[in-house]
């Protein structure tokens, strides 16, 4: 079999997928497309549910009306923390295990004249709620994992209670200068530098952050919530989907169960993006980083809740297409100084029924 890898110009993968669909250029096999629009417009074909014995994710995951549309490639936990252990060393810290804790230890950084958490923005507006979207993930759809299918239900609110005391949490840490100076203007690529040069000590990131390299010693924990209870965000959304327009629908589909079951191909996304491979024949090789064996250990937390990373979900229990741009934008408009907290919520809580409605 001949392969033709196509690679994406950029960052977006979903976004240069819609534009293959749209001028109806899709490949055969797709990494990583906006499952609910793709499956609404008859784009992919399902998988049979045999060939998704090698998988071992929850059950469930990206299916409609009871057919699966992707198969997944790995796991990432969205957010981790990590840190720079020198750094922690020096301020005699330990790793915090509530978010209370966490603000001590931010402080400690600040007070020591160095900038505590790093936050992106610019173009990659998802780096900009990358904290915000992991408090919100372990005080809200920890304690109720069904939290997004209730708002769609209109049950309840992102101006309830609980949310609002989320971003206050995420907010309190902005206005306490926690958060670097630049945070609106980094994208993604210059945050990720920013903290392998030592310019901040906390990074909160998706678990792929585990390929990182520094000079200094990097260790990774979970984001922790008002208790020393462990909540983790599992995304996943790094999956495989065959093009229903293929000439070659029995191939396409056996090479894409082919890589995301390989043991050579699960290696060498461990090792080059950190994806924690959901193979279940999938063998751990010796000779891995002790960051990536850090990152792995942080995904195997024993008795931690496993939920739903807030809006970091593919399939029928994601947000509204194009919710999470409308979010990140107005959480850049919060560290702006643009808006109030009562004004975001409400400007997403219209958002929400304005998409949820189309």
């Amino acid at each position: 079999m001949k392969v033709n890898i196509e690679y994406t110009p950029g960052l977006d993968r979903q976004g240069y997928a819609k534009q293959l669909l749209a001028t109806g250029t899709l490949p055969d096999v797709i990494w990583d497309v906006p499952l609910q629009d793709f499956v609404t417009a008859g784009a992919l074909l399902p998988y049979d549910q045999e060939d998704l014995t090698g998988i071992d994710v929850p059950s469930g995951t990206a299916q409609f009306d009871g057919k699966s549309y992707s198969l997944t490639v790995g796991a990432q936990v969205i957010p981790l923390v990590y840190y720079n252990k020198t750094e922690f060393e020096a301020l005699d810290l330990q790793v915090p295990t509530t978010f209370a804790e966490l603000e001590d230890v931010a402080a400690a950084i600040a007070a020591s004249g160095q900038t505590p958490f790093l936050v992106g923005g610019g173009a990659d507006t998802w780096t900009s709620t990358m904290l915000l979207n992991g408090i919100i993930t372990t005080e809200v759809i920890g304690a109720n994992a069904d939290w997004v299918e209730q708002r769609k239900a209109g049950d309840v609110s992102f101006s309830d209670a609980n949310f609002k005391g989320a971003v206050e949490k995420w907010m309190g840490l902005f206005d306490r200068g926690y958060f670097n100076t630049d945070a609106l203007s980094v994208d993604y690529g210059q945050l990720s530098a920013k903290f392998a040069n030592g310019e901040g000590v906390l990074y909160p990131m998706g678990s792929w952050a585990g390929a990182t390299k520094a000079d200094f010693e990097i260790g990774v924990f979970p984001l922790p919530g008002a208790t020393t209870d462990t909540t983790l965000g599992l995304n996943y959304g790094q999956a495989l989907a065959v093009s229903a327009t293929t000439k070659f629908p029995k191939e396409a589909q056996a090479f894409a169960i082919a890589m995301a079951t390989g043991q050579g191909t699960n290696e060498a996304q461990l090792i080059f993006d950190t994806l924690i491979p959901v193979a279940t024949a999938f063998q751990v090789p010796a000779g891995l980083s002790p960051l990536i064996e850090a990152t792995l250990d942080a995904y195997r937390s024993d008795g931690a809740a496993r939920v739903d990373p807030f809006g970091w979900v593919q399939g029928p229990r994601a947000l509204p297409t194009g919710f999470s741009d409308e979010f990140n934008k107005g959480a850049q408009q919060l560290l702006s100084g643009s808006i109030t907290i009562d004004q975001f919520l409400a400007q997403i809580d219209a958002s929400f029924d304005d998409l949820n409605a189309g």
